[in-house]
């Protein structure tokens, strides 16, 4: 192997003892600081659709909660039927995951989603749909990104649901931009 050649430049080349080519001596290398990144995981956070990104900001209901009030037929058809807005709000918010289940909803599965739901729960008085509703209304919640806490969430399923699946819709209407939308249906 010959000395090190220098071609005019501040760089060294040795010839390479297998390959007979003038190669670059490796210098030395000050290390320089790298920018550093900050990434903020949401741990225990509400979990997203699988393969969804994070499309909404978080916040609250873009709806209230009793603005099903405004038309009051439809209102009173919604708590003498509730299946019907239950497979309108499962329709409309739909893909989401059912929380801690892992399940994804889409359009397509709402109705059977629905009539099951209904079934099953009847048959249990009412403690499987009860269950169901709420991983309903957490997977809604997590797409959505809402900043409601757990309890507010089960106080409205217990007392206002009727209500609360009406506000879920509205909500959705008003951040999906749905356009078509019955007109009146909500007030």
């Amino acid at each position: 192997m010959s000395g090190p050649k220098n071609h005019g430049s501040s760089q060294t080349y040795v010839a390479c003892s297998q390959c007979e080519v003038l190669c670059r001596v490796m210098q030395p290398q000050v290390m320089q600081a790298q920018p550093q990144i900050n990434v903020a995981v949401n741990v225990g956070g509400p979990a997203m659709v699988s393969g969804q990104p994070p499309q909404y900001p978080p916040g609250p209901w873009q709806a209230s909660l009793f603005g099903c009030c405004a038309n009051p037929i439809k209102a009173i058809f919604y708590c003498c039927c509730p299946c019907v807005v239950t497979y309108e709000m499962i329709e409309r918010a739909a893909p989401f995951e059912l929380a801690g289940l892992g399940l994804e909803i889409k359009k397509e599965f709402a109705l059977p989603y629905t009539l099951a739901m209904y079934l099953i729960g009847g048959g249990t008085a009412g403690t499987i749909l009860f269950i169901l509703s709420i991983l309903i209304f957490m997977g809604i919640k997590a797409k959505y990104r809402i900043t409601e806490s757990l309890p507010v969430t089960l106080i409205k399923s217990v007392f206002c649901i009727c209500c609360f699946q009406v506000q879920i819709l509205r909500h959705a209407d008003a951040v999906e931009g749905l356009v078509g939308a019955p007109v009146g249906v909500y007030g």
